[in-house]
């Protein structure tokens, strides 16, 4: 509605409207869910173009389009302008992911009658659909003619593929998309970073969760020189978290350590959440620790977001008194003041739940926590916090003792230290060297891995099987030949004779060779 006001008030200002225009207002119908007023707008150009040729029978359907496309297509004939191939675009995309694949052939079709030709991402928006709407076999016959493309088109359509059937839960769509992956790669198509990070978030999904082959799947990434991204990390991690697999946690820390390019907050949050669940706060505030505060590499720190300090307070709460309170004090000191964020409504749940879990311990200290209400009460009064809902968090009033308590509590930067150092003994530093930037893109390298993981497409299998039997045959000719040689010679000269019983009869191999041969 906002859109169509702009473009009122365009009309009245005499400010023509462009092509760009149009794709704007096509892709506002899109985006709040108006499909049916996107497709009548270029519907609406359709019948205006064949006017000339069909009369005006063509004409009397606008009569039954929106008013606002009535205007919006008088605007455009007076200006001599049309929607281009990204509003067709658009409205097939949309189509593709609700899995309505007749209606993003009407919109290919008008694309089509509009004098564009169809490009890598309108084919896999149709792709999409077919996958959705359950027409897996239109989907493989678009991926036969994946040659026709360019070759930096040809992943594109691989990924559409398998991306759309690893999102569900079952084992046989994703099983699927693995054999399409296995088949791309024998093709020596490179895949992107999202084919296999896609496939391996489908693969943790399923019950049970096939964690050795999404496994598998992210160390064959260096073989093709794909560094693994945050969501990489973020789907083996919180894979990991479900199973309490605390040394592999450990190890992909040591792994994305020198490597922080790809450390974004969604990593540090699953790393730090990967931590809580399996009971090892020491990790969680080291990954934190490195990620905020050093630049490894030339990489810039990460700013963390109201999640990340969630997740640290709660972090905290493992650890022993009077450590954890200073933690938490300096924690929202630097999360109030220096990067002013405002806390919401989880983040006071989650102090009151520390507040809590403190006096509930044993070995509590009134002093210890007589000082860390207080400096919490003045913390959150500075962040205007209404006083209502810190009594509330403060679960209580607090005791104005033991400020000798208050001064460690402030001393942040000496707690971060000693937690520093004793993660690093909890955890060594293991430097691993790179091959991957060494080495060009091996499609046929990551293949033997994954077979050696037990990951194999139907095509292997089927090679498997027919080399197996070709051994079979084999070792029946060897133990034939080993008999009297008059008898090898003669099956081979009554061999077109067996053929022609085994036609007449219908005898199996074996019931031939005993009714011919019965010394065999």
């Amino acid at each position: 509605e906002a859109c169509f006001r702009v473009l009122h008030r365009m009309d009245c200002q005499g400010v023509r409207p462009t092509s760009w225009t149009v794709n704007a207002l096509v892709e506002a119908c899109v985006q709040s869910g108006r499909l049916d007023l996107a497709e009548q707008m270029l519907r609406s150009f359709q019948i205006t173009r064949r006017r000339a040729e069909q009369g005006s029978s063509q004409l009397q359907l606008l009569y039954s389009f929106d008013p606002r496309v009535l205007k919006l297509l008088q605007l455009c004939d007076a200006s001599g302008v049309a929607p281009t191939i990204h509003a067709y675009t658009s409205l097939a995309k949309s189509y593709a992911a609700r899995g309505r694949s007749a209606r993003v052939l009407a919109a290919l079709d008008l694309m089509e009658d509009a004098g564009m030709a169809r490009d890598i991402r309108t084919d896999t928006a149709l792709l999409t659909a077919y996958v959705r709407a359950g027409k897996y076999h239109a989907a493989r016959q678009m991926l036969q003619s994946v040659y026709a493309y360019p070759p930096a088109d040809r992943p594109a359509l691989y990924t559409a593929f398998i991306s759309s059937l690893a999102r569900s839960r079952n084992a046989t769509l994703v099983d699927m998309a693995l054999d399409a992956y296995l088949e791309m790669l024998e093709n020596g198509i490179v895949p992107h970073k999202r084919t296999v990070t896609s496939l391996m978030n489908g693969l943790v999904r399923l019950r049970p969760m096939r964690i050795r082959e999404a496994t598998a799947l992210f160390d064959s990434m260096g073989l093709m020189n794909l560094t693994p991204d945050s969501y990489a990390y973020c789907c083996l991690l919180n894979a990991y978290s479900k199973l309490k697999a605390k040394d592999k946690i450990a190890e992909l820390f040591r792994r994305i350590r020198y490597s922080w390019r790809e450390f974004n907050v969604q990593t540090l949050t699953a790393f730090m959440m990967a931590a809580l669940r399996c009971d090892m706060p020491l990790l969680g505030l080291q990954v934190f620790e490195e990620a905020t505060r050093k630049r490894t590499g030339g990489a810039q720190r990460v700013v963390p977001d109201l999640r990340c300090y969630n997740v640290l307070i709660t972090l905290a709460g493992h650890l022993p008194s009077p450590r954890a309170e200073a933690l938490v004090l300096d924690f929202l000191r630097e999360a109030l003041f220096e990067l002013n964020l405002r806390p919401d409504a989880k983040m006071l749940r989650t102090i009151r739940k520390f507040v809590v879990s403190r006096r509930k311990m044993d070995g509590y200290s009134r002093e210890v926590d007589a000082a860390f209400t207080r400096e919490l009460r003045m913390s959150l009064q500075q962040a205007q916090v209404p006083r209502t809902t810190i009594d509330e968090v403060m679960a209580g009033p607090g005791l104005a003792q033991g400020l000798q308590f208050l001064t460690r509590a402030l001393n942040g930067e000496r707690e971060r230290q000693r937690v520093q150092r004793s993660t690093d003994n909890a955890y060594g530093v293991v430097v691993s060297r790179d091959l991957s930037r060494e080495q060009p893109p091996d499609t046929k390298q990551a293949v033997r891995a994954l077979a050696m993981a037990g990951i194999t497409s139907e095509r292997q299998q089927r090679r498997l099987r027919e080399q197996q039997q070709q051994q079979r045959q084999a070792e029946r000719g060897a133990r034939a030949g080993e008999g009297d040689g008059t008898d090898a010679r003669r099956g081979e000269r009554k061999g077109p004779v067996i053929s022609r019983l085994f036609k007449r009869h219908g005898w199996n191999e074996m019931d031939s060779n005993m009714r011919i041969f019965p010394e065999w």
